[in-house]
């Protein structure tokens, strides 16, 4: 006579090899390691968070810095370079007790005002913001003439641009007889256009780039390296799509 096994599952046990569900310790395993997957999570956002932050302050301070530098507050330059060396202090004119808004503004003899420091060219006198440079004395002996411009400027342009080969394309040719004339005679030459005083700079000779507020800017703007501008632009602009995201995570 053969014997019978018969197998009983006990209650509460469905871990047996006739059940297709998982045990109750495979379960609470798994339950075990889920909090802590999602509490490293958070801590990684939260990291990420404040190191953009962090970033970003950064970022404000060095804009505002920047603007303090070039710009000035409220009509006190906070910093000044003179020729890339020296840095000192500069304040609002003698004459006013508002924010200057023009080069008259500066202009008072008696209290040491002597007013903008300017160029002149074949279309007429430029000045140069006071924000960059003011006059010493009446005659604006510290001020830089039309001819130190043009050859700054091609120094900017070898240095930061790539400068046309004038033997094989027309180059920018700039005339700087006038100024000349006025800072040494206080008249106007008889040739106003003496190819004597002629200077090739390396740049395409159109009216955008041979142009006299292109020689005035960039002395405004201590030659700075044009790259570095654009530079911080997309740096912000990364970190700003970055805190988007991670905001709306």
């Amino acid at each position: 006579m053969e014997e019978i096994t018969v197998l009983v599952q006990k209650d509460g046990d469905s871990s047996g090899p006739w059940s297709p569900r998982p045990g109750r310790d495979s379960l609470n395993d798994n339950h075990i390691e889920q909090p802590s997957s999602k509490n490293e999570n958070k801590k990684i956002k939260v990291c990420c968070k404040i190191v953009m932050y962090i970033i970003f302050i950064i970022l404000c301070l060095i804009i505002a810095l920047s603007i303090c530098f070039s710009e000035g507050y409220l009509g006190v330059k906070l910093f000044e370079k003179i020729d890339g060396k020296e840095i000192t202090a500069r304040a609002w004119p003698h004459i006013t007790y508002t924010r200057p808004m023009s080069c008259s503004d500066y202009y008072n003899p008696k209290n040491g005002d002597y007013g903008c420091c300017s160029v002149s060219d074949h279309r007429g006198t430029y000045n140069i913001s006071w924000m960059r440079i003011l006059k010493d004395d009446i005659n604006g002996t510290n001020c830089p003439s039309y001819e130190k411009l043009i050859n700054k400027y091609i120094l900017y342009i070898n240095e930061f641009f790539e400068p046309l080969n004038c033997t094989l394309k027309e180059c920018c040719k700039v005339n700087y007889a006038i100024d000349n004339s006025i800072r040494r005679n206080h008249t106007l030459p008889q040739n106003r256009m003496d190819p004597r005083y002629e200077i090739e700079v390396p740049v395409n000779s159109n009216h955008d780039n041979c142009n006299i507020h292109r020689f005035i800017g960039a002395y405004e703007m201590y030659y700075e390296n044009p790259k570095i501008g654009y530079g911080f632009l997309i740096i912000i602009f990364l970190i700003i799509i970055l805190w988007c995201l991670e905001i709306n995570k």
